[in-house]
């Protein structure tokens, strides 16, 4: 490798050659933290500055986020999942991805709590706990096709034409797949409900 190829490398490295991050790979197995003194003075502020710019979220929350991916990052090194390459890049993907699973999560429980008040159709109530453990009863007793098809729609966002393409369908019978998926869904749920 040219001196070029060697520094840039190491910049996508948190400046360390292979050599020095395996050996500090190997301390840290040992209890020693100096890689994440490392990676943390190399890029946890960029990581964060970059987490504001593309997501415009607020400082402490991209801080949160950072922090809580160098957490997952030393787990992952300590299981021997990450070797060298471009682990800059690696760590601040992993932060994004952190990031914009914490934001699912959130939109999925809203649309359960809005799918949960369709489900008790005309009642006014709030919808309590007990409720959603009926709708946990009724989502185990859809077959896994089901699952799979609302999980990857509702929860993973994917797009129902995607859906289609992998489960060789058209999109339409996709679509109409779903719709049968979430009225077995209902029907499971008030059938629960009133027993």
């Amino acid at each position: 490798m040219d001196t070029t190829t060697t520094e840039l490398m190491k910049q996508k490295n948190f400046n360390l050659t292979e050599e020095e991050f395996n050996e500090l790979c190997r301390e840290l197995k040992k209890g020693d933290e100096s890689l994440f003194e490392k990676i943390f003075l190399a890029h946890f502020a960029d990581c964060i500055s970059f987490l504001k710019s593309k997501f415009r979220m607020p400082h402490e929350e991209a801080y949160d986020v950072t922090m809580d991916t160098l957490l997952d990052f030393r787990v992952a090194i300590m299981r021997d999942k990450i070797s060298y390459g471009n682990i800059r890049f690696l760590f601040t993907r992993m932060a994004s991805q952190k990031y914009i699973r914490s934001q699912r999560k959130e939109i999925v429980t809203q649309e359960i709590q809005s799918d949960t008040d369709l489900l008790l159709s005309g009642d006014e109530s709030p919808v309590d706990a007990d409720d959603l453990v009926y709708l946990d009863k009724a989502w185990a007793k859809l077959g896994e096709g089901c699952q799979q098809l609302l999980k990857s729609f509702y929860y993973d966002k994917v797009k129902l034409s995607e859906i289609a393409a992998y489960m060789e369908k058209s999109a339409p019978a996709a679509r109409k797949q779903k719709e049968r998926c979430l009225n077995l869904l209902r029907n499971n749920f008030i059938q629960i409900l009133n027993h």
